[in-house]
């Protein structure tokens, strides 16, 4: 999400080189990751986690971005916001599991 920011003060065909190589690196991560299931090479990786922490970033980059470049106690102030209520998320996720989980 970063990456995407036009207002950040580097030149933005950088930006996108750089973007564009993280993504590509992502992408072949999650092939070998998937290519253990298929193959058996005696070590298997779990991809959950890896696509749930990349869903968890794009969920807590797509608040603050927008924002990053309006100065430094505006973002801080939405950064606050934002991580309490990804908190109060995983709390309320942690209670329904403990609860209502078999």
């Amino acid at each position: 999400m970063l990456l995407s920011n036009r207002r950040l003060p580097f030149p933005w065909e950088e930006l996108r080189r750089l973007r564009s190589s993280v993504i590509k690196f992502a992408l072949i991560n999650l092939v070998i990751g998937i290519s253990t299931i298929v193959v058996n090479v005696g070590i298997r990786i779990d991809n959950s986690a890896h696509i749930g922490g990349f869903l968890s970033g794009l969920a807590l980059g797509v608040p603050l971005i927008p924002r990053m470049t309006a100065g430094r106690e505006r973002y801080l102030s939405r950064q606050k916001v934002t991580f309490a209520v990804a908190c109060l998320v995983l709390a309320l996720f942690g209670y329904f599991v403990a609860r209502f989980a078999p």
